[in-house]
C-alpha cells in the first residue's frame, strides 16, 4: 500500500473516532440534564416542603424604675425554728434543789389535762397544758411555808448577833483596857528608876563642881598661908630680939607675933577646911555612884520585866481584837446566810407563781407541735421539756457560699430570698452566722456555710422549701434597668430595639450595673418604655411559601397581643430560637 493510501486511511479513521467522542458527550449531557430534571423534581416534590426559613420576632420587655441589686445568689432549704416550753423552776425548800423529804410524788405538780398532740398546729394563746389544784396547792403550801421558817430564822439570827456583839465588844474592851494599863505601868516603873539615877546624877554632878570650886579656892588659901607664915616668923624674929628686958617693948611685939600666929593658923585651918571639904565631897560622889550603879542595873531588870509583861498584854489584846472580829463575822454568816435562804425562796416561790399562773401553761408562739413529753397523770419530777413546737416566726435557711464570696460577706448582712413555690414574692433576710469551717477540706471548691434569718410575714412558708438567696454586694437605687438579653451589641456601642412609626429600629443606650438578668441604663431610656428583645425563628416553608424573607414590623405589630407579648405562641410555648435564643447583634453571655 502507498504511502497515500496509507494517509487516506488513518484520517479516515480519525474521523471515525472523533464521531464516536462526540456521541458519548452527547450522551452524557443529556444524562446530566436527565439528572437535573430529576433532582429539581424531588427537591420540589420531597425536599422543598420540609425546608425551613426564618423569620425575625420581636418580644416586647418593660423598662423597669427601681433598685437594681448585685450579688452572691444561692440555694438552700428552709429550716423552722423550734420553741421549746420548759419546767425550770426550783421548787425545792432546802438548800439543795432535791431533799429527802421531798421524794414523795405528792411534792411535784401532777398533769390534769394535756391539751394538744404531736402534729397538731397551734396559735400564740393556745392551752398546752393543766396542772391539778392540789398539787399547785401543796406546792404553793411548801415553799410559804419555807420561807416563813427562813424569815424566823433571820430574825433569831439578828437578835443573837445585837446580843453576842455586845458581849464581844465588853470582852474585848477589858482585853484592850489590861494591855493599855500594862503599858502604863510599864512606863511608870521605866521612869521612877530612870528619876532615881538622874536625881543621884544631879547630886554628883553638883558636887564634883563644889570640888572645882574648892580646889580653885586652895592657891589663895596657900598664898595667905604663906603671907601669914612670914609675918609670923618675923614677928617671931622681933618678939625674940627685943627679948623681955624691955618689959613694954616685949609686950608690944608679943601681941604682933600672937596676931601673926592666929593669922597663920586661921590660914592653914581654912586650907585644911577646903581639904576636908574635897574629901567629903568625893566620898558623897561615890557612894552616889555606887547608887547610880546600883539603880542602872535595877533599871535594866525591871524594864525587862515590864517590858515582859506589856508584851504579853499587848498579845492579849490583839487576840482579843481577833476574837471579837471573828466572832463579829460568824454572827454576820449566820446573818447573811439566813437572809439567803428568805431571798432564794421568795425567789422560788415567785418564780413559781409566774410559771403555775391559772393553773396551765399556754403557747407563747404560733406553729405545730412536734413533741409532748407528758402525758395525764404523770408528775413533774424534773426540769425538762414539756411541749415542743416548731414556730413560723423563727425560720432560717442554709446556704453554701464559695471562698472566693465568703470574703464579701459579715453577720448582719441583708439577704433578698425567693422562694421556689412563691418566685413573684420577694423576701427579706439578713446573715446571723458564718461557719468558719468549710463543707469539705478535699473538694476543689471550699464552701463556707452561711445562715440567714426571714423577716416579714412568713406564714405561707413551709419547713424544708427550696429558696434562692441573694447576699446584696452592690445596689444602685431609683435606677431605670432592662432585662440584659434586650441590650444589643453593635460597633462597641450598645442599642435597644423600640419601636417607632410601626418598624422596629435600634435606640442607642449607656449602660451601668448589671447582675446578669438586668442591666442598668443610665442613658438612653425612661422607666415605664417598652423595648423589645429580637431573635430568629424557624418557620415552615410549606405553610409560608407566600410569606417574604422576614417579618416587618407591621406585621410583628399585629402579632403582639394587649399584654405586650408576642403572640407567636405555638403549642403554648414560644417558637424554637435559632442558636439557644441568641439575637442579631445581642450580648448572648454576660456584660
Amino acid at each position: 500500500m502507498t504511502s497515500q493510501e496509507t494517509t487516506v486511511q488513518h484520517q479516515k479513521l480519525t474521523d471515525k473516532v472523533r464521531h464516536m467522542k462526540k456521541k458519548t458527550w452527547r450522551l452524557i449531557g443529556i444524562l446530566v440534564i436527565l439528572a437535573i430534571m430529576v433532582g429539581a423534581a424531588s427537591y420540589t416534590v420531597f425536599i422543598k416542603p420540609h425546608q425551613s426559613d426564618t423569620k425575625m420576632v420581636y418580644v416586647s420587655t418593660p423598662v423597669t424604675k427601681g433598685n437594681l441589686t448585685v450579688g452572691v445568689t444561692e440555694s438552700g432549704s428552709l429550716t423552722y425554728g423550734v420553741t421549746k416550753q420548759s419546767y425550770d423552776i426550783n421548787i425545792s425548800t432546802s438548800e439543795t434543789e432535791t431533799s429527802t423529804d421531798e421524794s414523795d410524788e405528792a411534792n411535784y405538780l401532777q398533769v390534769e389535762k394535756v391539751s394538744v398532740v404531736t402534729g397538731q398546729r397551734i396559735k400564740k394563746g393556745d392551752s398546752l397544758l393543766k396542772f391539778t389544784d392540789t398539787s399547785i396547792k401543796t406546792i404553793r403550801r411548801n415553799l410559804t411555808n419555807a420561807k416563813t421558817e427562813a424569815e424566823v430564822a433571820l430574825e433569831e439570827a439578828k437578835e443573837e448577833y445585837n446580843v453576842e456583839a455586845i458581849a464581844a465588844k465588853g470582852t474585848y474592851d477589858q482585853s484592850v483596857a489590861a494591855a493599855g494599863n500594862a503599858s502604863t505601868a510599864y512606863n511608870i516603873t521605866v521612869q521612877n528608876a530612870q528619876n532615881t539615877i538622874d536625881v543621884d546624877k544631879v547630886q554628883i554632878a553638883n558636887y564634883q563642881e563644889d570640888i572645882l570650886n574648892l580646889k580653885a579656892s586652895i592657891p589663895d588659901a596657900e598664898d595667905t598661908l604663906a603671907d601669914a607664915k612670914d609675918d609670923l616668923a618675923d614677928a617671931k624674929s622681933v618678939y625674940d630680939a627685943v627679948g623681955t628686958s624691955n618689959q613694954i617693948v616685949s609686950i608690944k611685939y608679943q601681941g604682933i607675933y600672937l596676931t601673926a600666929k592666929s593669922a597663920y593658923d586661921s590660914a592653914q585651918s581654912a586650907i585644911d577646911k577646903i581639904n576636908d571639904s574635897i574629901q567629903s565631897d568625893e566620898d558623897s560622889i561615890k557612894k552616889l555612884q555606887e547608887e547610880v550603879d546600883l539603880n542602872t542595873a535595877k533599871l535594866s531588870a525591871n524594864t525587862a520585866d515590864a517590858q515582859s509583861a506589856l508584851s504579853a498584854a499587848k498579845v492579849t489584846g490583839s487576840e482579843a481584837s481577833k476574837t471579837y472580829k471573828a466572832k463579829l463575822e460568824s454572827l454576820q454568816t449566820t446573818i447573811e446566810d439566813d437572809q439567803k435562804d428568805v431571798s432564794d425562796l421568795t425567789n422560788r416561790l415567785n418564780a413559781f407563781e409566774a410559771f403555775i399562773g391559772d393553773g396551765a401553761i399556754y403557747a407563747k408562739n404560733s406553729g405545730i407541735v412536734t413533741e409532748v413529753d407528758y402525758k395525764v397523770g404523770d408528775y413533774l419530777e424534773s426540769k425538762g421539756t414539756m411541749v415542743a413546737y416548731a414556730t413560723s416566726g423563727d425560720m432560717s435557711i442554709s446556704v453554701d457560699v464559695e471562698e472566693e464570696d465568703i470574703v464579701d460577706l459579715a453577720v448582719g448582712d441583708p439577704a433578698n430570698i425567693t422562694f421556689t413555690a412563691y418566685p413573684k414574692e420577694q423576701y427579706t433576710g439578713k446573715i446571723t452566722a458564718i461557719t468558719t469551717t468549710s463543707t469539705s477540706s478535699s473538694s476543689a471548691t471550699v464552701s463556707y456555710p452561711v445562715t440567714i434569718s426571714v423577716s416579714g410575714d412568713t406564714s405561707k412558708l413551709y419547713s424544708g422549701m427550696t429558696a434562692d438567696v441573694t447576699f446584696v454586694t452592690e445596689e444602685h437605687k431609683n435606677t431605670v434597668y432592662v432585662a440584659k438579653s434586650a441590650i444589643v451589641q453593635k460597633d462597641n456601642k450598645n442599642y435597644v430595639y423600640v419601636l417607632k412609626n410601626g418598624s422596629y429600629v435600634l435606640q442607642p443606650v449607656v449602660v451601668g450595673l448589671s447582675n446578669g438578668i438586668e442591666i442598668e441604663v443610665t442613658s438612653g431610656l425612661k422607666g415605664g418604655e417598652t423595648v423589645y428583645i429580637a431573635s430568629e425563628v424557624s418557620i415552615s416553608a410549606a405553610s409560608t411559601s407566600s410569606a417574604s424573607e422576614g417579618t416587618s414590623a407591621s406585621d410583628a405589630s399585629k402579632e403582639t397581643n394587649s399584654s405586650g407579648d408576642t403572640n407567636q405562641m405555638q403549642n403554648g410555648n414560644l417558637p424554637e430560637m435559632n442558636g439557644g435564643g441568641g439575637m442579631p447583634g445581642g450580648m448572648g453571655g454576660g456584660q
